[in-house]
């Protein structure tokens, strides 16, 4: 189910625009659980600069995200650890 969203954000906007409606979509069902994690995983190993900064995430995400769906984002990314290239 991930090939229904942009696998590659030019922008973090566009990366924003993207998790918003798939936590929308997680909360309509329309995707499972596992569906959101795979790209929420997906997204965090291919774009890691626009999700993280440093040790924490991307100032710019968490404000245009907003408070409930970074909690979700947060609880996707569990036990995800950061690889330093």
């Amino acid at each position: 189910m991930i090939e229904n969203y942009m696998l590659y954000p030019a922008t973090i906007t566009q990366l924003v625009q993207e998790l918003r409606r798939a936590c929308d979509d997680y909360n309509a069902r329309r995707i499972t659980n596992n569906d959101f994690r795979e790209l929420v995983l997906y997204y965090a190993k291919e774009h890691p600069e626009k999700i993280f900064a440093g040790d924490d995430y991307n100032p710019t995400l968490q404000i245009k995200l907003g408070k409930k769906r970074m909690t979700m984002l947060e609880k996707m990314l569990e036990g995800y650890q950061f690889k330093i290239s």
